[in-house]
């Protein structure tokens, strides 16, 4: 498992992995900041050493560089020992998804969890360009409207509502994390489900999520971070936002 942050643009941009991987999944978080905007994540050319990273318009007019945050994980299963004899959960999977869903249209596909989990977190990423226009990772419970649960959980890819809603099949890649706040090799994290309180770019943001634990070693360095679930038809998607979206114990989002 690796993270970290480039600043990018409309160009790819190739990042270089500190581990090797067999079957890396990537996700990645724009730190919305500088684009004035809709913009996604574009991931492509994932090996066991490095991937190719960009931003893309997500509707008219031109793309700057932001921050972007990632997130690398071998897919499978993970127990991972934390300070204090603490073991985290993870797991890591990915798939070819041949549906995109849409404005009224939310179907995604059904997943099968690798291990039990009690208080699921999952952030995902569309990991491949086969088409070259845009879309974006979404997920849902056992409703539209609904976070993954224990029992459910369905992910896809979707363009929302643009005008053009037809996509080929892409890479989707998902990260399950079960709930906690922990230190690994010296380094604190957080895993947290939040409430459904995230409001739109155009709605005054930043939007407030108060960590279960603070940071005792200050402010996290990186977010990565995705919707669960779908209130509106719309669609929509995440964005850590602001210059500076983290404190010891906030981050901010749109």
């Amino acid at each position: 498992m690796e993270w970290g942050t480039m600043k990018v643009g409309s160009t790819k941009v190739a990042v270089n992995l500190s581990n090797a991987y067999t079957s890396a999944v990537v996700v990645a978080s724009i730190q919305y900041n500088n684009n004035t905007i809709p913009v996604v994540t574009r991931i492509s050319r994932v090996t066991g050493s490095s991937f190719d990273i960009q931003l893309q318009s997500a509707g008219f007019g031109t793309v700057v560089e932001d921050n972007v945050n990632y997130l690398v994980v071998e897919e499978g299963q993970h127990t991972i020992e934390l300070e204090g004899g603490i073991q985290l959960i993870v797991e890591a999977q990915k798939y070819n998804s041949s549906v995109t869903d849409e404005k009224f249209s939310w179907r995604g596909h059904r997943q099968t969890y690798l291990t039990a989990h009690f208080n699921p977190v999952v952030v995902g990423q569309v990991m491949s360009t086969n088409d070259p226009k845009w879309s974006v990772f979404w997920d849902r419970g056992p409703r539209r409207n609904a976070p993954p649960s224990p029992r459910a959980l369905f992910t896809g890819k979707t363009s929302c509502e643009d005008f053009v809603t037809d996509r080929v099949a892409e890479t989707i890649g998902f990260i399950v994390f079960e709930e906690g706040h922990g230190t690994m090799n010296g380094v604190e994290f957080e895993a947290k489900l939040g409430d459904d309180t995230i409001r739109g770019i155009h709605e005054s943001p930043p939007f407030v999520y108060t960590f279960n634990t603070s940071f005792v070693t200050g402010a996290p360095a990186i977010a990565v971070v995705s919707k669960a679930g779908v209130d509106g038809n719309n669609g929509g998607w995440a964005y850590v936002y602001g210059p500076h979206p983290t404190t010891a114990s906030t981050l901010d989002l749109a």
